[in-house]
């Protein structure tokens, strides 16, 4: 009867060395995987955190930028009405002036022939509409320049 006894005991002592063991295995799984857990959820919040405050700093960058060719095109409007007004005054100017060396011609013109003042009148067009056109295509080419500059800078 012994026999048997110390048999139930061994295999008394082995079940609950395997139950023991089985519990213990278990119990480290589940702290094994809740640590896991933890340090995946806290390294989405510290990547996402990250990523936030990269997307912010990029907005304040853009925003700045912004900011700045705003300015920057606004000190260019400026310029260009300032540079228009000027022509535009230089032009009056210049067309009252050329009205009065006209008018100056054309009193000189009609002490001559009608014929020669015709011809003068005629010629006179002839080269303004020469000047003009040039004066327009200098103003284009300069203009033309001016853009591609502008454009480089930006």
């Amino acid at each position: 009867m012994e026999v048997f006894q110390r048999i139930r005991l061994v295999a008394r002592e082995r079940y609950l060395e395997d139950d023991a063991h089985r519990k213990l295995s278990k119990y480290f799984r589940l702290i094994k995987n809740n640590l896991l857990k933890k340090a995946m959820v806290t390294w989405r919040k510290n990547s996402y955190a990250e990523c936030v405050q990269s997307m912010v700093a990029m907005e304040e960058t853009y925003e700045s930028t912004k900011r700045a060719n705003d300015l920057r095109m606004s000190q260019i409007v400026k310029t260009k009405h300032v540079r228009a007004e000027r022509i535009i005054k230089s032009k009056k100017l210049r067309g009252a002036n050329n009205a009065f060396v006209a008018m100056a011609r054309v009193l000189k013109a009609l002490r001559t022939k009608q014929e020669v003042l015709n011809q003068n009148v005629l010629y006179l067009r002839q080269r303004e509409a020469c000047r003009k056109w040039f004066k327009r295509s200098q103003v284009t080419k300069y203009m033309r320049n001016r853009a591609e500059k502008l454009i480089k800078e930006y």
